[in-house]
Order: structure tokens, then C-alpha cells, then sequence
């Protein structure tokens, strides 16, 4: 079994000896927006994936399958991490650009979880709701963790941060994914019905947090 990697890289970057990368240069997080994301999946990677003589390509930014007829002989898996682009309200600037963020990644979604042999989910969580938004893909869902070393170093100092003896620990980003909503509703929930509830230290920016 051989492992080869698909990706877009600046003509500069060292990752690109490592990649199988379309002629054009572009940026790292390129993918993530649809006119780069479109280009990649329906100009480079069908063609890319036959010359390598693939068997099983694997998307694992929760779309990303090649775009046309799959080739026979050819399986597709796809990575589902969450669903937060459909689930959440994202803040992208603007309501408009916010709208049309969701229904690009709705329609990148759906048709990978369309064409994909197999759909990986991180937790159940993530599986019910690709089940419960796209009943006819629930037969091809399977739950598989993600594989995490343990950690083998020196843990940091951290007492410079002061923080509490005790506390829940909210690591997150800028937007309202993984559930980060969910996490700080159930912890006010805590705080106003025991008063032992640890504080809340959030690693990330609070812009979503409005209350």
C-alpha cells in the first residue's frame, strides 16, 4: 500500500515535493474558497487521481471528492469532521456572503456525500446528523475516531495565566463550531443551578459569544 497526497501550494512552498499539486500556484487555504475549490476538484483532481493510479481517495475536509463520472475501479471516503457550515450560523461579514456561504457548502457537501463509498465520522454526534440532514447516505456512515498520539513531552508552565484551581476548558475559534454554543449554554446552565461550577476559560476569540 502506498500513501500519495493531494493539495495546492504557493510555487514556493516546501509541501509541494511532498504533493501531487495542480501547475497553478495557490494559496494553502485556497480549497476553502468555492472558485479555487471547484477549479481543484473539477480541473486537477480527476486526472490527477487517474495518472497516479489511485484506488481509494480519501477527502478529508468534509467535501472535497472530485467532481464528474467516478472512473471504475475508483472508491471514494469522505472525511466528515461536523456539519457546523449547515447547522450553525456562521459569521462571514456580511448576511448576504453568510447565505451564500451556506448554499456553496451545501451543495459541496451533499454531492460528496453523494458520490463517497464510505462517510467517516469522528463521534456519533457527527453521524446522526449526516443521517438526520441526508437520510439516503445512512447506510454508507461509519464512525471512526480520530488517532491521537499520547502526549510524550514536558507539560508547559502556565502559571503565569492565573488561572483557577478548577475549571472547564473551552478551546475553540473565531466561529461557532464544534459545538461551542452548546458548551458555553451548558455551562451558564451549571452555573445558575450549583454554585460549585468551576469558571469557564475559553482558549480562542469570543466574538461569538454575544452574551
Amino acid at each position: 500500500m502506498q500513501l500519495q497526497l493531494f493539495g495546492v501550494a504557493p510555487y514556493d512552498h516546501p509541501v509541494r515535493r511532498l504533493i501531487h499539486a495542480p501547475r497553478w500556484a495557490a494559496p494553502l487555504d485556497s480549497v476553502h474558497r468555492l472558485p479555487d475549490r471547484l477549479r481543484f476538484e473539477g480541473a486537477f483532481l480527476p486526472g490527477a487521481l487517474r495518472d497516479a493510479g489511485i484506488e481509494i481517495y480519501v477527502a478529508n475536509i468534509n467535501m472535497g471528492l472530485p467532481l464528474g463520472r467516478k472512473p471504475a475501479g475508483m472508491r471514494y471516503v469522505l472525511q466528515l469532521h461536523d456539519l457546523f457550515q449547515l447547522t450553525q450560523q456562521n459569521n462571514h461579514g456580511s448576511r448576504l456572503k453568510a447565505r451564500v456561504y451556506r448554499f456553496t457548502d451545501h451543495v459541496s457537501i451533499a454531492w460528496s456525500l453523494k458520490v463517497a463509498d464510505q462517510i467517516w465520522t469522528p463521534s456519533q454526534f457527527t453521524a446522526d446528523e449526516a443521517a438526520r440532514l441526508f437520510p439516503a447516505i445512512r447506510d454508507k456512515l461509519r464512525v471512526v475516531p480520530l488517532l491521537i498520539e499520547r502526549f510524550q513531552g514536558e507539560p508547559a508552565d502556565i502559571t503565569q495565566l492565573r488561572l483557577p484551581q478548577r475549571y472547564w476548558l473551552c478551546v475553540g475559534t473565531r466561529e461557532p463550531r464544534k459545538n461551542i454554543k452548546w458548551f458555553v449554554d451548558a455551562w451558564q446552565t451549571a452555573r445558575m443551578q450549583f454554585a460549585d461550577t468551576p469558571e469557564l476559560v475559553l482558549v480562542g476569540g469570543d466574538e461569538p459569544l454575544t452574551e
